[in-house]
């Protein structure tokens, strides 16, 4: 909790106006929720670590992916332009080349979708 409360605390003193804000304010106690949304906050932004930790709660069961939409993410994405499938999207594609160099790997083909 203090290491929340410690970035919370760098928030405070990151206004333009040089002042320290009263917000956010530190928290008393924190959830796995409180936890997560303080992660999608700090992370958003951040190249792979924001999927890798969605995949990581989907694994512990704290969220559903399955049943996800375009505003599950955190932005207001077209539902026209987003498509998620789990069977694919957990996993990446295995390279070309570990499928040709291993055996036991092509026999058992590419990973789902690709």
């Amino acid at each position: 909790m203090n290491q929340v409360n410690d970035i919370r605390e760098g928030a405070q003193k990151s206004v333009d106006e040089g002042i320290d804000s009263q917000s956010p304010e530190p928290l008393i106690s924190i959830s796995m929720e409180d936890n997560m949304h303080e992660r999608f906050i700090e992370l958003t932004v951040e190249d792979g670590y924001r999927w890798s930790e969605l995949k990581i709660w989907y694994a512990v069961g704290y969220i559903e992916l399955s049943t996800c939409t375009s505003t599950n993410f955190g932005f207001p994405f077209s539902s026209l332009l987003f498509a998620f499938n789990i069977a694919k999207n957990l996993l990446f594609p295995i390279p070309n080349n570990e499928l040709k160099w291993n055996p036991k790997k092509a026999a058992s083909d590419q990973n789902p979708d690709y």
